[in-house]
């Protein structure tokens, strides 16, 4: 007997005007907190890092914008 359970994750969808400069790259973000690239994406995933989509981005795989101030609030924490 197989097991056929799945996560399902349900996100409302809204407009943000966001300006550039309050967005980082992941690749700037893991610079900045000084992690990997798998730690990361572990943030990303579990919703520590709210996270965007730069649909302007021709690579989706270089899509995924992180918001500064999470980025900020998460060294922070990480100090205490």
């Amino acid at each position: 007997m197989t097991n056929n359970r799945f996560r399902v994750e349900v996100r409302s969808w809204q407009v943000l005007v966001v300006l550039p400069s309050e967005l980082l790259t992941l690749s700037e973000a893991m610079v900045t907190m000084g992690l990997s690239s798998s730690a990361m994406g572990d943030l990303v995933y579990r919703g520590v890092l709210r996270h965007v989509e730069d649909m302007d981005e021709p690579n989706p795989r270089k899509r995924t914008r992180v918001f500064r101030v999470d980025v900020e609030a998460e060294i922070a924490r990480r100090r205490v």
